[in-house]
């Protein structure tokens, strides 16, 4: 899965290049013009544990509901800090 999008990555900022050279720009936006369906091109990801602990998944107990508050912390101060590298 991390390769697939790793490649997907890849080609999205490659497009966007070759675009670029062209004068042109891509639209990724599932439906970019009212009418005119897109190609909604994105990728998905998630953040958890080896025993199966999902960061993002907000949970039933206040323990499951810290964790996810934490994860979407933590996701919130790493996007604000390094956000070039994304």
């Amino acid at each position: 899965a991390s390769a697939s999008c790793d490649n997907n990555v890849l080609f999205m900022e490659m497009m966007n290049s070759e675009a670029e050279k062209l004068g042109l720009v891509v639209l990724f936006h599932e439906k970019p013009f009212k009418g005119i369906n897109g190609n909604g091109k994105h990728n998905n990801w998630s953040v958890g544990t080896d025993t199966g602990i999902n960061f993002f998944y907000p949970g039933k107990t206040d323990e499951e509901r810290l964790c996810f508050v934490t994860g979407i912390a933590a996701l919130a101060y790493g996007l604000k800090e390094y956000n070039e590298l994304v």
